[in-house]
């Protein structure tokens, strides 16, 4: 959720797990009717200039998608809403 007017909503990562050496699985939050993105970057004083996937449609009350990470040392991601 994104409501400014409810201090309950908020998107919140809740979980994340490296799955099989090359796989990382991250989980948020969500709520119905939104879609969410996640970016990533491997230099946090870049941002994140990197979208690793967007369009993904909520499934409430928790989202989790898997990311293939085998090929870099060092990742940061972010999920947002769209």
């Amino acid at each position: 959720g994104t409501n400014p007017m409810d201090a309950n909503s908020r998107l919140e990562v809740s979980g994340f797990r490296c799955q099989g050496g090359k796989d990382f699985v991250v989980q948020w939050s969500s709520v119905g009717s939104k879609f969410y993105s996640i970016d990533s970057s491997t230099n946090l004083s870049l941002g994140f200039p990197f979208n690793v996937i967007s369009n993904i449609p909520a499934t409430p009350s928790v989202n989790s998608h898997t990311v293939d990470v085998h090929q870099v040392k060092q990742q940061y991601f972010r999920v947002r809403v769209e």
